[in-house]
């Protein structure tokens, strides 16, 4: 925070530093009125190496050494390594595609089970297990159905089983691409299992 300072109560002014271990002298020169009492911003002349630059200061009332931020340090030209203000980083706009084909070893177009890890479905206590009816298939996407459902299983995303105390239906729906998608409305098993609050693997 600046703060005006009274100038009745400040005299001409050196403060001498030694600055990122290097012996640069610093003075810090403010002319000040001590007649009027007038109220001045504190803004002095930092001369180092035959350079004047006006710089905005802050006075606090406790004692200790000067410190410098990196700004001032910048406008000295006592700091070690600048990067000057003007050199940003240009960050190139890249497609998902690209993004893809340069991090192939991330991304993979093939399913897997995830290794050393098992989801376990805990539910509520008292809850009866809910059986819907499953809902009719368009017969124009029966086929492609059925070798969606074949693929998943071959994949290991899902297993087929005799009988299930939970039934949940399934419905099919159209991509952006007009290709198919198998979704399940799971709506009722969400409703009656136990939250889990940090499902990241750990």
């Amino acid at each position: 925070m600046m703060h005006e300072i009274n100038s009745g109560n400040m005299q001409r002014n050196t403060v001498t530093a030694f600055v990122n271990n290097r012996k640069d002298k610093i003075i810090c020169v403010e002319d000040c009125d001590t007649v009027t009492g007038r109220q001045i911003r504190p803004k002095a002349d930092f001369v180092t190496k035959g350079r004047v630059v006006q710089l905005m200061v802050v006075f606090v009332a406790e004692s200790g050494p000067p410190i410098l931020g990196w700004q001032h340090q910048y406008d000295l030209h006592i700091i070690i390594n600048p990067r000057a203000p003007n050199q940003i980083m240009v960050v190139e706009e890249m497609t998902i595609e690209e993004i893809i084909d340069g991090a192939k070893a991330v991304f993979s177009e093939n399913v897997s089970e995830p290794k050393g890890y098992i989801h376990e479905i805990v539910v509520m206590k008292g809850v009866v297990p809910v059986q819907h009816t499953l809902r009719r298939v368009p017969v124009v996407v029966r086929e492609e159905n059925k070798k969606i459902i074949e693929d998943m299983v071959a994949k290991g995303i899902i297993e087929p089983v005799q009988c299930s105390e939970w039934v949940s239906p399934g419905v099919t729906t159209k991509k952006s691409d007009e290709s198919l998608r198998f979704c399940m409305d799971f709506r009722s098993v969400n409703q009656n299992i136990v939250t889990v609050n940090f499902p990241l693997l750990l």
